[in-house]
């Protein structure tokens, strides 16, 4: 029996350039549409979150990811979202002020 994948996205609510304090804590959102459900990874700087996990914190739901930032490192952020029919991927970029 074959099995019909899909795969899409929609714009990213709050992923934009940002400009944030080097003492704020960014949370990003990414949102899609996905059957069957998406796996979601995050990138910083083309470095997997997942390595630091005293910095970075992800959260998965079923159709949204978050990525809550402690310490925002400047440089583009990535959301790769991925089911057997492809990949979707959306980009966002923070610059970190001092205070």
């Amino acid at each position: 029996m074959k099995r019909n994948s899909t795969i899409w996205s929609e714009q990213p609510m709050v992923i934009k350039a940002y400009r944030v304090l080097s003492t704020d804590t960014p949370t990003l959102v990414v949102e899609v549409a996905s059957d069957p459900p998406a796996i979601f990874e995050w990138f910083c700087n083309d470095k997997s979150v997942q390595q630091d996990k005293r910095r970075f914190q992800a959260r998965h739901g079923l159709n949204i990811t978050t990525l809550t930032v402690h310490e925002p490192e400047q440089g583009v952020y990535k959301c790769t979202a991925r089911n057997p029919a492809g990949v979707s991927t959306s980009y966002g970029y923070i610059t970190v002020n001092c205070e």
